[in-house]
C-alpha cells in the first residue's frame, strides 16, 4: 500500500519549497533519509506501470539517483490530457482536477498529487472510451508508431465497450 513518505534531506529546505508544498521544516527532522525513501519507492514501483502528470522531471530525478531503468516508460497523464483536451485553459494538474470535477486538496504534496493523477487518469479514460470509434482509431494510428505508453492507453480505449451503446434498431 502506498503511503506518504517525508524525507529528511540532511539540510534546510528553501522557504519557497516549504511554502509551495505546505511542509514544515520540523516535519522533516527524523524522517527517512533520501537513500531509504528512494529504496522504498523503487520497491513500490518495481513491476508496475508508473503513471505521473508531467512526469519527465520525476523520471530524470530517479534516473540520476540510479533508481529508474531508462527502458521503462511512464504513462504521462499530461500527454493524454493534451491529446484529449486540446482546448483546456491549462493542463496543470490542479486546474484539470477542477475542470474534471474532483478535488486536489493539497497540490504539490506527493500523495495528493498521486491521487489526483489517478483520478485524472480514470476520467481521461472515460473521455477516451466515449469518443467516436473512428476518432479513437485515428488517434491510435497517430500515437502507435511512437511506442508510447499513451498508445496502449488509446488501444485499451479503442477496445473498451462504449459507456452508452446505441440501442438496437427496431426491426419491423
Amino acid at each position: 500500500m502506498l503511503k506518504a513518505q517525508l524525507v529528511d534531506p540532511g539540510r534546510a529546505v528553501p522557504d519557497m519549497v516549504l511554502r509551495l508544498t505546505g511542509i514544515r521544516q520540523e516535519e522533516l527532522r527524523g524522517a527517512a533519509s533520501p537513500e531509504i525513501a528512494l529504496g522504498r519507492l523503487a520497491d513500490f514501483v518495481r513491476g508496475r506501470q508508473p503513471v505521473g502528470h508531467g512526469a519527465r522531471l520525476d523520471v530524470e530525478f530517479l534516473e540520476a539517483a540510479g533508481l529508474w531503468d531508462p527502458s521503462q516508460q511512464i504513462l504521462d497523464t499530461l500527454d493524454i490530457a493534451r491529446i484529449l483536451l486540446p482546448g483546456a485553459a491549462s493542463h496543470s494538474l490542479p486546474l484539470l482536477s477542477t475542470e474534471m470535477g474532483f478535488n486536489q486538496p493539497r497540490p504539490h504534496r506527493a500523495l495528493d498529487d498521486a491521487d489526483a493523477t489517478r483520478q485524472l487518469l480514470l476520467r481521461l479514460r472515460e473521455e477516451a472510451v466515449a469518443l467516436d470509434e473512428g476518432l479513437k482509431e485515428s488517434m491510435l494510428a497517430l500515437v502507435a508508431p511512437y511506442g508510447w505508453p499513451v498508445a496502449r492507453f488509446f488501444a485499451d480505449a479503442l477496445t473498451a465497450p462504449s459507456p452508452n451503446p446505441e440501442p438496437p434498431a427496431a426491426v419491423g
